[in-house]
């Protein structure tokens, strides 16, 4: 599924299925295929290297299979598979989220110390998924069945690239641009959504929208009529504009090729957001993950890794 932190198909990883948790039927049988016909294309190919060696004296026969199975080994790709993955850190206190378990099975999430300890999640739909506990979600300061209904949304978020180091900013003439991070700049303050299209929003509640004859986002409302609203949708960590498929590049431009899976270059972090869940926000009282009032909402900062 596409989200914040959409797991790497085949892509451009080397090396074998390795999963965090047991493989799909899929991923085997499609790994399984590749090898053998890697295989067999290995074997026609060292045959027939064998038969020239034969009839060449200047080379041996050992050197010729020594160089085509070097090549041809070089040559095959064999995928992995990685889920990439996110940590709630509390902004203030620096402590993860982690979970806590009532006879074996997870119950509610409390904080923890280091991100040893925290509680990895990935996304689907809006919501945030146990990455060790799949068939539960975050509900509130809650994990619960998947069947239970839920969502999330980030608000008031700093919008940050590691590869230039500035963050998205909200300039005076209705114009974005990147500049020198600072989560405490309401310039700086963005609502985004979790999964599937959205519109980013600044927090003022005014939309960002595409300048397509300048080729460069503005911020709009309900009134102008010239724009339209301009819909994201996370891939892999990257924003892509939904109309178009290309990204906002590191200085929050559009990009001028399209979505990339593993181009880190592009990859937006999410610092110091208020999350929003389907009555209350996310707080903390103690070492306590609390339900809290929107005027008593406090900060978290989504922290990537990869498993």
């Amino acid at each position: 599924s596409s989200g914040i932190n959409a797991e790497y198909g085949v892509s451009h990883f080397v090396g074998q299925i390795e999963v965090g948790v047991a493989p799909t039927e899929s991923a085997v049988t499609t790994t399984t295929s590749t090898t053998v016909q890697a295989r067999r294309s290995l074997t026609r190919a060292v045959k027939a290297r064998h038969t020239r060696a034969q009839r060449s004296p200047e080379m041996t026969v050992n050197s010729r299979h020594n160089r085509a199975r070097s090549s041809l080994i070089d040559a095959v790709p064999f995928e992995r598979k990685v889920q990439l993955v996110f940590y709630l850190q509390h902004t203030a206190s620096g402590r993860y989220i982690g979970i806590r378990l009532r006879k074996g099975a997870p119950y509610k999430v409390k904080t923890v110390p280091d991100r040893e300890r925290a509680a990895p999640f990935f996304v689907s739909e809006g919501r945030f998924l146990s990455y060790q506990f799949p068939s539960h979600h975050l509900h509130h300061n809650f994990l619960v069945p998947l069947e239970e209904p839920s969502s999330w949304r980030l608000r008031s978020c700093n919008l940050h690239s590691a590869t230039s180091g500035l963050s998205l900013t909200a300039l005076s003439d209705n114009t974005l641009t990147g500049s020198p991070t600072n989560t405490s700049d309401p310039a700086q303050m963005f609502d985004v959504g979790v999964s599937g299209p959205w519109v980013l929003q600044t927090r003022d509640g005014a939309s960002v929208a595409l300048d397509k004859r300048r080729e460069r986002f503005v911020i709009t409302d309900t009134l102008n009529t010239r724009f339209k609203n301009a819909e994201f949708r996370w891939n892999a960590r990257q924003m892509v504009y939904v109309e178009t498929g290309r990204v906002l590049d590191n200085n929050f431009a559009l990009s001028e090729g399209l979505f990339q899976f593993g181009d880190s270059l592009k990859e937006m972090s999410l610092r110091s957001c208020l999350l929003e869940g389907p009555t209350r926000w996310l707080g903390t009282n103690g070492g306590r993950v609390v339900r809290k009032k929107m005027a008593e909402a406090e900060r978290w900062t989504l922290v990537y890794s990869e498993i």
